[in-house]
């Protein structure tokens, strides 16, 4: 079962969908084994997001790189989300800006995926910060 598949089963939104076609093609034991998957595939994904919080909180200075990389080396100021991961959907939870001219868009690292457009009134003061290419 894939991520997006236990997504489904999963959340409240998708999940009586879901449901409901699962028992139609394949009968009750097979929906709660279904179910099942889901929740061991949502658990595995969690605890491997706990050790990577775990990792990266476990040692301050790297955490604190990954943050905030310094424009000055040529490197992009990158951003974790510990409680969350990114809306793309690829699993990441690190993100960095880039400014097209007119707007700011927080991207994926992992798949480059524009995953939110930063509200105008924040775009000037932001790019007062750090050095924009």
């Amino acid at each position: 079962m894939s991520i997006e598949e236990a997504i489904r089963i999963l959340d409240l939104e998708t999940s009586a969908d879901a449901i409901a076609e699962i028992e139609d093609y394949a009968g009750f034991n097979k929906t709660i084994g279904k179910i099942n998957e889901a929740c061991e595939i949502a658990c595995d994904v969690m605890r491997e997001h706990l050790r990577d919080v775990e990792t990266m909180f476990s040692d301050k200075e790297c955490y604190e790189d990954l943050r905030q990389m310094s424009h000055e080396n040529g490197k992009v100021w990158c951003y974790y989300s510990s409680d969350s991961l990114n809306p793309c959907g690829c699993g990441s939870n690190c993100y960095h800006y880039e400014f097209d001219g007119k707007k700011i868009y927080g991207v994926c690292n992992a798949c480059d995926t524009d995953i939110y457009e930063m509200k105008n009134e924040f775009v000037k003061e932001k790019l007062k910060q750090g050095i924009w290419k």
